[in-house]
């Protein structure tokens, strides 16, 4: 150039915003047998299978972020490769969708790990393309999802949407044959998506009832003991008998001091050895003749192990980020 001069530069792309959304899935509310006639022509009824809650980001990659704050997409090659011909084009912005790693019948496999995930289905949508859409109605998010480009895939579904009779629906549902493993959601048209909280108007019905407790403690009696996290910290939740099962699970535990005040446990357990309060496990009640002396006691159904994945550092201690989206 002359005079030494630089050469002008080229005025460089601004990339747009990213908005800040909670990334966590809105959670629903159990139904009771009075709910039911509650549930009008305002609601959409949907199919609701058995699995892990999970996010996933589509934008340059994919990422498949469960509720405890890890991508799982590298574990799931199938999910994601079907999720990434489902994305936005290149530099729309990214697309957030709500879904739900389904998980095999109980029947087939009571134990499931991230390796049975048979596919991902798709419940709502939190941002489309860059644009956050967490403040429209239900059905207006659900016109924007249809309109995804939806690959021929297995591994990928958008959960069905109807009107109807939610006690009839319900009803056909439990006579399908896939009782065991589905339940009915009913969400109502006009509601907003709320990151991170249970929502009046998402309500199911027919789901187990499934508690979610921490492994904290095995007993010389081979009963685990839980720990229920409450706002206030992790308090003694009861027991339960894994039978075969502890000793695979007494291998993931870390050992360390009691959780929580020991004064609430019976000492019929006897000695516990404390471990970590990192495993999550779904439990539900024993209701077997005899169960419950001593104690709450619950039935082991599973490791959670979506839950049960190391959380990002930047996650608050409810799992719930409130962060932009890259």
């Amino acid at each position: 150039m002359p005079g030494g001069a630089a050469p002008p530069r080229r005025p460089r792309a601004r990339r747009p915003a990213r908005p800040k959304i909670a990334l966590a899935p809105t959670l629903h509310r159990p139904g009771a047998e009075e709910d039911l006639a509650a549930i009008d022509a305002g609601f959409l009824l949907a199919q609701l299978p058995d699995g892990w809650r999970c996010l996933a980001l589509l934008d340059d990659r994919v990422r498949v972020r469960s509720r405890a704050g890890h991508d799982l997409a590298a574990a799931l090659p199938a999910v994601a490769a079907a999720l990434a011909r489902l994305g936005p084009p290149q530099g729309a912005g990214p697309t957030i969708v709500d879904g739900i790693l389904v998980l095999p019948p109980r029947s087939e496999q009571p134990a499931p790990r991230l390796a049975d995930v048979a596919s991902f289905a798709v419940l709502d949508l939190l941002c489309s393309a860059g644009r956050d859409v967490t403040m429209r109605p239900l059905r207006a998010r659900l016109e924007l999802l249809r309109a995804l480009r939806w690959p021929r895939d297995p591994a990928l579904q958008l959960v069905s949407c109807w009107h109807g009779d939610a006690r009839a629906s319900l009803a056909q549902l439990q006579t399908s044959g896939q009782a065991a493993f589905s339940a009915l959601l009913a969400r109502r048209a006009a509601s907003p998506y709320l990151p991170g909280l249970r929502s009046p108007d998402w309500i199911s019905f027919g789901e187990p009832i499934v508690a979610e407790m921490l492994l904290c403690g095995i007993a010389a009696s081979g009963a685990l003991v839980l720990g229920m996290p409450l706002p206030q910290g992790l308090v003694f939740g009861g027991v339960t008998w894994p039978t075969r099962r502890w000793r695979e699970l007494a291998q993931r535990c870390r050992e360390a001091e009691a959780p929580f005040a020991t004064d609430a446990l019976w000492p019929s357990l006897g000695a516990v050895t404390w471990a970590r309060p990192d495993l999550w496990l779904a439990v539900e009640p024993d209701v077997r003749p005899g169960s419950g002396r001593g104690g709450p006691r619950w039935r082991l159904l599973r490791v959670q192990e979506d839950l049960s994945r190391p959380r990002d550092a930047s996650a608050d201690p409810a799992g719930t980020v409130a962060a932009e989206i890259w």
